[in-house]
């Protein structure tokens, strides 16, 4: 049963009634909320591998300078 804006005013007792009456979903934030975490982690896995590959060449580099330097 839907309620107009003024009879939820005149009377919002039978409003909530009726609202707790109703069951609640958790499914769909649930899965927005994993579908999130998804992303974030993949989003991490690809970054934290970025940042590896540009490490090792950069040490790569300080270590071939090294080498090369006079003691």
């Amino acid at each position: 049963m839907t309620m107009t804006l003024t009879q939820i005013l005149k009377d919002p007792n039978s409003f909530f009634e009726e609202e707790i009456n109703t069951e609640i979903e958790f499914k769909t934030p649930i899965l927005i909320m994993l579908f999130i975490g998804a992303l974030a982690a993949i989003s991490a896995i690809i970054t934290a591998q970025q940042i590896c590959v540009l490490c090792q060449k950069n040490l790569l580099f300080l270590g071939a300078l090294a080498l090369y330097s006079e003691p």
